[in-house]
């Protein structure tokens, strides 16, 4: 009896074993998917005119749907994506120096193809917040910060009254999940956690990444840092 109980504890004990790394592994997941809750929720009243409405309320949204529409369309034309004239007609615009977000237009590029860059915007803009506060996430949970902790830090940073402020009209200001890795990036440089080769590589991506969504943020950024 005594070997049979033994033999049942210690079965259930590797089973209590199975099941914890299996939670532990969903809890990231259901943090994750809280924030995309919460991304559409801010959105709901809006959602249902997602198709044929702009989110936004001002010139600036309206001029970045333009902007998300322009890249795809400047590069299946072959023309130069930094520069239109399509604007002030005939001298034409420098979009290098607007708040163009080169790259959104670039990743959002098949969407707008198969629908259109108001659709694009849109889904842009609900999936922003969610998005910068997973990324958040991530990097808290990679400097080994208590999970609740790191999906409280995610909340604040993708939800802040600064996010939800510019939710409404600005795309640029509202989408930056490249801030975080930035950090993570830095602060592994300083205390020499990984190879240097590979970190400068990886800074180096992010910063031109944040640049082709915003340099206005990456100002930010920079300023923060030093």
């Amino acid at each position: 009896m005594a070997i049979t109980e033994a033999i049942a504890t210690g079965t259930q004990g590797d089973q209590n074993a199975q099941l914890r790394p299996a939670w532990r592994r969903a809890l990231p997941t259901a943090v994750v998917a809280t924030y995309l809750v919460l991304g559409l929720v801010a959105y709901w009243p809006v959602l249902p005119g997602i198709t044929h409405r702009l989110f936004g309320g001002t010139a600036d949204y309206v001029l970045s749907a333009w902007f998300i529409g322009w890249v795809p369309h400047a590069i299946a034309h072959g023309l130069n994506p930094f520069f239109t004239n399509s604007m002030f007609v005939p001298k034409g615009v420098n979009l290098a120096q607007n708040t163009e977000s080169p790259l959104l237009g670039l990743i959002g590029a098949p969407l707008t193809e198969a629908f259109s860059p108001l659709i694009t915007t849109n889904v842009f803009m609900v999936l922003a917040m969610p998005v910068s506060a997973t990324a958040a996430f991530v990097v808290l949970r990679k400097w080994k910060v208590w999970l609740p902790g790191a999906a409280l830090g995610g909340l604040l940073y993708g939800f802040s009254p600064y996010m939800v402020g510019q939710g409404g009209d600005h795309l640029v200001f509202t989408f930056v999940p490249i801030p975080p890795f930035i950090a993570l990036t830095i602060v592994s440089i300083l205390q020499r956690k990984g190879s240097p080769w590979r970190l400068g590589i990886q800074l180096g991506l992010l910063v031109v990444a944040q640049y082709f969504i915003s340099q206005e943020v990456l100002v930010d950024v920079a300023i923060l840092t030093f």
